[in-house]
């Protein structure tokens, strides 16, 4: 079994993103609630986070694993909690897990920081085209 690795964006954030505190209970018909503490100590907004939780037995000895995607996001410098109820089968001979962050998208700007990037290149690219044009003179 390979071990997921962070994303490009989310890999130079992944250790300012931190997994404060998880509690999964299993309920009748295969539902499993995940309660999970998400602490974004990074000076980015990050959103659809992947946790990996695996089952290990009463000797350690690994079982099973799942994926959960938290929807929703996590403002920078802010802890939320994020609960999620999921119709899946954690092996029940399962004694003890861990549960780590291993993927989250980073949050796009505000429309304004976006404008003020598009502004930048339109007139990188104007100042270029007059340079260009100079050239042929």
């Amino acid at each position: 079994v390979t071990d997921p690795q962070p994303s490009s964006e989310a890999a130079p954030l992944i250790d300012k993103v931190i997994l404060a505190d998880y509690n999964l209970a299993e309920a009748p018909g295969h539902v499993v609630k995940g309660e999970f503490i998400i602490e974004n100590t990074s000076d980015q907004e990050i959103k659809n986070i992947d946790v990996l939780c695996e089952f290990f037995d009463g000797a350690d000895k690994y079982l099973d694993r799942e994926q959960w995607l938290l929807s929703g996001s996590v403002p920078a410098g802010k802890t939320v909690r994020h609960a999620s109820v999921a119709r899946r089968f954690v092996h029940t001979g399962s004694q003890g897990m861990k549960c780590r962050i291993v993927d989250f998208e980073v949050a796009q700007p505000s429309f304004f920081a976006l404008h003020r990037v598009e502004g930048g290149h339109a007139a990188a690219a104007s100042e270029g085209h007059a340079a260009a044009g100079r050239a042929h003179h």
